[in-house]
């Protein structure tokens, strides 16, 4: 599970700010996240914000975030029609995040090209759904909708690694983390050992039956820890 805090940052207090001081992070000496009231703010650790005083001072509010964005819907089709359902693991949980922010992904080559020929099938009649892990973290960390093909002639920046060629656009649904000792039971019967999900590899198809389980956990998941957590953290650590 992710731990309540995952800042590397000593925390400390400043009148009613939260300023969370660079600890061995690589950010610039001088940078500080402060946060009141839900809002996180980039500033300088000799100069505490206050808001309204500084246009350059960026708001990072989690909370408007989420109600923006939908995420954590409170009703969703978990029985779609010709619906399509994959397994996405990434390298880093920083790619994720990015998946987040920017609403995009890229997978491998052959994971690109399985995953194009399953959105060119469905014509539209259902959607595409991604059940994203991160390799190593024990846990799912959410689930998006494939919204385009795959375009081939372009690829994004933001990676951690330059080797990912292609992009596609998505829109996340649910941001929660649920451990695989919730997932388990769920099998892989299109796979000839038929595994649990929770040993799937990347862009692994799941039978509509084990999909449609999925999505019905993960809507009735009352999430505890989340990649919203460190939202913030991954924000800062970008600069």
């Amino acid at each position: 599970m992710r731990p309540s805090s995952s800042f590397p940052f000593a925390l400390c207090h400043d009148d009613d700010w939260l300023s969370a001081m660079e600890e061995n992070s690589g950010l610039n000496p001088q940078t500080a996240i402060y946060i009141q009231n839900g809002v996180a703010f980039l500033g300088n650790v000799d100069n505490p914000p206050r808001i309204g005083d500084d246009p350059g001072i960026r708001p990072i509010d989690v909370p408007t975030l989420i109600a923006e964005k939908g995420y954590n819907p409170q009703t969703f089709n978990v029985n779609p029609g010709f619906a399509r359902y994959f397994v996405i693991k990434s390298y880093t949980e920083a790619d994720v995040h990015k998946s987040l922010k920017h609403e995009i992904w890229c997978s491998s080559e052959s994971g690109n090209k399985r995953l194009d020929k399953a959105f060119k099938d469905t014509s539209g009649r259902g959607p595409v759904y991604l059940f994203f892990s991160v390799n190593g973290s024990g846990h799912f960390c959410g689930v998006a909708e494939m919204l385009t093909p795959v375009d081939y002639t372009k690829s994004s920046t933001v990676w951690d690694s330059d080797k990912w060629k292609g992009v596609f656009k998505v829109r996340w649904i649910f941001v929660k983390d649920i451990a695989f000792s919730k997932l388990s039971h769920i099998k892989l019967n299109n796979t000839e050992k038929r595994k649990p999900v929770t040993n799937s590899r990347d862009t692994q198809e799941l039978l509509p039956a084990a999909g449609q389980e999925m999505l019905q956990i993960f809507y009735a998941h009352h999430d505890q820890t989340s990649l919203l957590q460190n939202y913030v953290f991954f924000e800062v650590s970008a600069l």
